[in-house]
């Protein structure tokens, strides 16, 4: 077989598998806990999101194929026959074990409830982003826009965002002076974030968004393949490079 026509396969198949992998290893053999013990914990359970966004920007491309939308559909059941089922029953199950207990009671079994639901959502959020970058890819997009649409996901995700929004969405404002409880912060500062730090950490992960937007990842791409096309010694001038 013609090496390079394996390596194209090898650049989306091999992040995939490894992605499956780990957020197997995640979901079915480590506890499921809403705190991060770790800032190497935190990037561990990254890893998955980050390897599945590698994969779909490598992902062979064919709009016009008649497999096109029946292999974006099926990203559809996992999420109707998996994720929402789940999101309800901890919902309904939640909200009655919260009735049961009394005040002074064992808060175990409710705290073990939210830590599944919380893991839960921790797996919907990123699935619902890799499925735009996927149909994005599939529809025809460059490799470069989907890393920037799976970066950009990633840094929205640590950044906080839904914790402020949680305080204006449901009338809870003013935030806590300290920032207990997001541990996707503490793990990183090395301490629980003032109200302060954690407006400038969720504006600075906005400001690495802007970045990354504006990095030329397709043209920097196609210069990587342009140089590995060319015979060694080859220099790249205009009317070599691959732009």
């Amino acid at each position: 077989m013609n090496p390079s026509s394996v390596r194209p396969h090898l650049a989306w198949l091999l992040p995939g598998l490894l992605a499956l992998l780990i957020a197997a290893y995640i979901y079915l053999a480590l506890p499921h806990e809403r705190e991060v013990s770790s800032l190497a914990m935190l990037i561990f359970k990254f890893a998955p999101f980050v390897l599945a966004t590698i994969a779909i920007a490598f992902f062979p491309t064919s709009p016009r194929a008649w497999w096109t939308v029946p292999l974006i559909f099926l990203l559809f059941l996992p999420f109707f026959g998996f994720l929402v089922p789940r999101q309800l029953y901890f919902i309904r199950f939640g909200i009655q074990s919260a009735y049961e207990l009394a005040p002074g009671a064992d808060q175990a079994g409710l705290e073990q409830i939210f830590a599944q639901f919380y893991t839960i959502t921790a797996i919907l959020v990123p699935y619902f982003i890799l499925t735009v970058a996927f149909a994005f890819r599939m529809g025809g997009g460059r490799s470069g826009q989907v890393l920037k649409i799976g970066g950009s996901g990633i840094l929205l995700m640590l950044s906080g965002i839904e914790d402020i929004m949680f305080f204006v969405v449901n009338g809870f404002w003013p935030m806590p002076e300290v920032i207990s409880w997001a541990s996707h912060m503490t793990v990183r500062l090395g301490r629980p974030a003032t109200r302060t730090e954690f407006f400038i950490l969720c504006a600075l992960h906005f400001l690495l968004i802007f970045l990354l937007w504006a990095l030329p990842l397709d043209r920097w791409m196609a210069r990587c393949r342009g140089r590995e096309a060319l015979p060694e010694g080859t220099r790249l001038s205009p009317s070599t490079s691959p732009e």
